[in-house]
């Protein structure tokens, strides 16, 4: 019994003093919180000195600040030149801020692509306006699909490298520059509470200026150390803007070239086409849906992305695996497809933004 009351008694002694610590703390947090509010509204109000920072320290924080300025509004150009339609783009600020990837959806161009293709084959390819839809068609969806990888090369190299620097190093810079000004507030009123102190509690303020001063001082070295780190680490962006004009030139190169092709069938010129080698070689039809195909009539397509089909008709494909497309749709954002798995063929569907020509 008396085992136990003395470790009743400890228990009881240690919550009490676990308590008046927590007091303790809580009210210390309370009167530091009140003074660095007292210290900040004299200030405002002129009726206190402040202590200036060296000119060097000021000049890091403006250079900090243009710095912070400038890469923020690069982050937004760029991601409206990427994606101007602003409904798309506040999407795609849902999606990460939920840190899930974001649905892919067929683009107008790319819908435009597949429309011209559409008219085409309903004019017929042997007359010379159908043949030429055709053609626009096919380029149409290829710089659509140029334009994706584009974009995906952009946010990979850019943008993504940009706003890593803003939310790590930038955003650090800031949390210590914020606590050098705190540090300022304790100092500054330590300093008139030495000023106003009277005779006997003199040493007593003294003691805690010296204190507050070498608080002070440390963090403002802490802070200058972190922005002339900042400061200089933004010139290794120089190789991630370079990438984002090297993306730019391949981009409007590659549209150039597709344009070309179509500009040589509209004057009436042969135009080369690459010698194709068909994936499925046999005519045979095939019943999809209660539709039929045949594999004659098909067009070799690559997918660009993988796609695990969560729908009953549709079929998985890997990326960079080659298909015959069946079907181009009218109205719905799916191909039907026809993919070889090992010895055997399946035949399902597969989005359009999942397939190049």
């Amino acid at each position: 019994k008396s085992e136990t009351k003395m470790a009743s008694s400890e228990e009881g002694s240690s919550f009490q003093t676990s308590a008046k610590e927590k007091l303790t703390s809580i009210k210390n947090f309370t009167a530091t919180s009140w003074t660095r509010a007292r210290q900040y509204t004299i200030e405002k109000l002129g009726k206190a000195e402040v202590t200036e920072y060296d000119s060097e320290y000021q000049s890091l924080c403006t250079e900090m600040d243009a710095i912070k300025q400038n890469s923020e509004k690069m982050i937004h150009y760029v991601v409206q030149l990427l994606e101007p339609d602003p409904a798309l783009r506040l999407e795609g600020l849902v999606y990460k801020k939920l840190d899930r990837p974001q649905r892919q959806t067929t683009s107008p161009q790319e819908m435009l692509g597949l429309e011209m293709t559409r008219a085409g084959k309903e004019f017929g390819p042997e007359t010379q306006y159908g043949g030429y839809l055709l053609r626009c068609g096919e380029v149409e969806y290829k710089m659509a699909q140029t334009k994706r990888r584009y974009r995906e090369k952009v946010e990979r190299d850019f943008l993504t490298p940009l706003r890593a620097f803003l939310e790590v190093d930038i955003k650090n810079a800031v949390s210590e520059r914020k606590a050098v000004s705190i540090k300022r507030l304790d100092l500054d009123a330590a300093k008139k509470r030495a000023t106003d102190a009277k005779p006997e509690k003199l040493p007593a303020a003294e003691d805690e200026l010296r204190r507050a001063q070498a608080e002070f001082d440390a963090q403002l070295e802490k802070a200058r150390t972190t922005l002339k780190r900042v400061n200089s680490s933004h010139v290794n962006h120089l190789g991630h803007l370079r990438s984002l004009i090297v993306a730019q030139k391949s981009f409007h190169n590659d549209c150039l070239e597709h344009l070309a092709e179509v500009d040589v069938a509209a004057s009436g010129q042969s135009v080369s086409e690459p010698e194709k080698v068909p994936l499925f070689k046999e005519e045979q039809l095939f019943e999809f849906m209660g539709m039929q195909f045949n594999k004659s009539e098909g067009r070799n397509g690559r997918v660009l992305y993988d796609y695990d089909a969560p729908g009953e008709d549709q079929i998985a494909v890997e990326a960079g695996q080659e298909v015959l497309v069946l079907r181009i749709p009218d109205n719905d954002q799916e191909f039907i497809v026809l993919v070889k798995q090992g010895i055997s063929e399946e035949i399902g569907k597969v989005p359009v933004t999942h397939i190049e020509f």
